[in-house]
This record gives C-alpha cells, structure tokens and sequence, in this order.
C-alpha cells in the first residue's frame, strides 16, 4: 500500500529580505525591483513498503552542498529516516535570490543576510508540516508527453533532444491529493534583463497544472544540462514565458491517456563517483582568454551571456590546482517507477539512456539533487559549448560515471 502527504510553503523574499540580487547570470549585478510570482518550497512524505522518504522540491536555483547536509543531517535524525532517503532538489531558476553569502562567481552580488538561515528555517518547517499531515493511502498513474516547439538542445537544432514532460498523480478518493512533475529543460525563458523574482517556466508549469487539477506539483528536473528553449525563444521576458508555458501546458491537456503505476515495494541502491584531477594551470588560463575572445565574437546576446558567466567561473577557480569530483547518486526502484537522484546538470543523453536501462514504464531522472557537481559533457561536446569551457572535469569522465549509474541499475 502506498500512502502519501504533502505541504508547500512561500519563500518569496519580502520584508528584510528584499530588495535582492538574483542568481544564475554574471552579467546581471543589479538588485531586483520587484516580484513577478511567488517561490515555494514543497514537500512530499512517502510511506512505501514500510520506508519513509521525503522529497523537496525548492525554487532556487540550487544550494550548497553544506547546507544540503546540514537539512539532510538534522531531518534525518528528528524523524530516524536514512539520509539517502531524503532528497533535497531545485528547480533552478534563475530569477530567484543569490542563495549563498559568497558570490557562486567568486565576486559580485550575493545573498542579503539572513535569507540562507531563512530558507534554511522554512524548509525544515515544510518538512515538519508534512509530518503533522495524516498520510493518505493512494493509488498513482501518470501521463507523458512529447513536447514540440518550445525547447530542446540549446546547442544546435539538430542535435538530439529529451523532450519528454511528465505528471504522476497520487490518487485518493478519485481526485489527485499530490504530483510530481517532471520536464528536461532549464527553466531559463526569463534573461538577465529581468529584475524581477520568478520561479520562471517550472513555477509557471506547476501554476498551471494546480489551475487545472487543484494540486501543485513537486518539481523534479531532469537530466537539462544541455536543454532550453534557447533556440525556440522569441524573446527573455514575461510574455515569452507565458507563451512558451501556455504552449507546454496545451500539449499536455490535449492528452488524455494516463497509465496506472504499481508502486507497493520499495528498493534503494547508491552509486558513488570520487575523483581528484590535477588540471594544467597553463591550460586553465589560456582557457580565461580562450573565453574571452568567445564573448569577443559572440554572434548573438545568449551567446555572450553565457560565456560571461563561464568567464567569471573560470576567473574565480583559476588558481585552482586540484579539482575533487564527489558524486553521490541514489538510485530508488518502486515497481514500476524509477528514479535516478543526481547532483548534477547531466547532458540529455545520458538520461534518455539512463531511462532506457530504467526499463520500467515510469522512468525518472532527477538532476539538481542535494548540490551541484556542475555540468556532465559528453565527448563530442567536450569544449565545443560553454557547458565545459571552465569545467575542470575531464573529458570522458561522464561516459566513466554513466556506464557505472546503468551498471548499478541493471544489478538492482
């Protein structure tokens, strides 16, 4: 039997804590001035085979890996859940406030005092209204759909694509009581031009889908490292996002067809990825000109953007001579769902493949999870794009931490 309770609480920064820089673009240094849409924190309790796990979804950008052991530790030892139980996930937008009191770009704007404790308090204060929440017994479904027109490789039309968008709903007396929703794709439609708060096209989403179904959903972004809506956009502003989240959500309510989920039993595994690299520091800073001179030819304003915050990365590991890959991946199969937790943005096709070996009819990748290794390349990819222009990572190493992630699966 499988019972579930849910909680969702603001962390819209209001009162001290606004005005607020916002995260995600270097080339963005001035305060917000204002609020476009509430962010929220949300929180699913799971009882499944006996076993508790909890599930937040935060509309963040991301948090630091301290912080994220540091709610992982104390949650886990209130409630005697195992860690790898609890996962602590971000949408990753980047319209919400600077989340850490050093600058993720080594210098610049960064979180107005107090908001991290903040966040730190309403999180915890989400989790322990889940736990005050009778836990219901349900019955799940879900239904996908191939999204078309609105976002894909933001690295060339032509290149493949997870366009995959899918619901599961938790059912209780013939009406949805939770869902998750999970879509690849950075929810990036609003630029650094915006100065406004926003949880952009993954709070427009899940606003859209409690319209229609009076639930909002836990947000689980998938493997995105390499998509957006990029090369689809006409425009970064508010009115793009609601015609490309209109656009999404139309899709997604023209389809009828949802599948019944088995999900009575429960089994976890882990993978683990731990590494250190010594870089060249010659080919470090040539690598700082090597950018630059990228934002000096940049044929269009997404190109120079980005490049502007892999310049401002690269300037501020720079001096950096060892680099340590720590990769904590939690693998949870239940029946027919299975859910790959990866603190990482994963390039689309190490997911698609990852799903594949999934084989169940409910396969979900999970990126964004706990904190963030950075982006996953492929080989062809490799420093063609400025996903890996500051990466320290070697090429070849996502192919290494994939073949292990499908290993571990097909051994479960």
């Amino acid at each position: 039997m499988l019972h579930i309770a849910s909680s969702r609480r603001c962390i819209t920064p209001v009162g001290p804590y606004f005005p607020c820089y916002l995260c995600g673009h270097a080339m963005r240094t001035e305060k917000a001035i204002g609020i476009n849409d509430d962010l929220f924190v949300s929180v699913h309790r799971l009882l499944i085979d006996k076993t508790t796990l909890i599930f937040v979804s935060i509309e963040l950008i991301g948090q630091t890996k301290a912080s994220t052991d540091l709610l992982k530790d104390e949650i886990s030892h209130q409630y005697a859940i195992d860690p790898d139980h609890i996962n602590i996930s971000f949408v990753h937008t980047h319209s919400a406030p600077e989340y850490a009191m050093e600058s993720p770009f080594g210098h610049g704007p960064k979180a107005v005092t107090g908001y991290p404790e903040y966040i730190h308090d309403v999180i915890k204060a989400t989790v322990d209204d889940c736990f005050n929440t009778p836990l219901v017994d349900v019955s799940a479904r879900t239904r996908s759909i191939e999204v078309q027109g609105y976002y894909g490789s933001r690295n060339g039309l032509d290149l493949a694509s997870d366009k995959t968008m899918r619901i599961v709903e938790f059912i209780h007396d013939d009406h949805p009581v939770a869902s998750w929703l999970n879509i690849t794709c950075h929810p990036t439609v609003l630029g650094p031009q915006n100065l406004y708060v926003s949880a952009d096209l993954a709070g427009y989403l899940c606003r859209g889908i409690q319209k229609k179904t009076g639930v909002y959903p836990l947000f689980m972004q998938g493997a995105a490292g390499d998509i957006s809506n990029r090369l689809y956009r006409q425009g970064n502003d508010y009115d793009e996002l609601i015609r490309v989240g209109e656009g999404i959500l139309s899709q997604w309510f023209d389809q009828h067809d949802d599948m019944p989920l088995t999900m009575d039993h429960l089994v976890k595994t882990t993978y683990d990825f731990k590494q250190t690299f010594y870089p060249n520091m010659d080919q470090k800073r040539q690598r700082v000109n090597d950018i630059q001179r990228k934002i000096d030819t940049a044929q269009t304003f997404d190109e120079k953007k980005v490049y502007i915050s892999a310049l401002a990365a690269a300037k501020a590991n720079v001096n950096v001579s060892e680099y340590t890959l720590d990769l904590h991946c939690v693998i949870w199969k239940m029946d027919d769902v299975c859910i790959l937790s990866i603190p990482a943005e994963l390039f689309n096709q190490f997911g698609v493949a990852i799903k594949k070996a999934m084989a169940v009819p409910c396969p979900i990748i999970w990126g964004y999870s706990n904190y963030s290794v950075g982006y996953l390349v492929d080989q062809e990819e490799y420093g063609r794009s400025f996903e890996s222009a500051c990466s320290d990572i070697p090429k070849g190493t996502t192919e290494l931490i994939v073949d292990g992630i499908i290993d571990t699966i097909a051994h479960l």
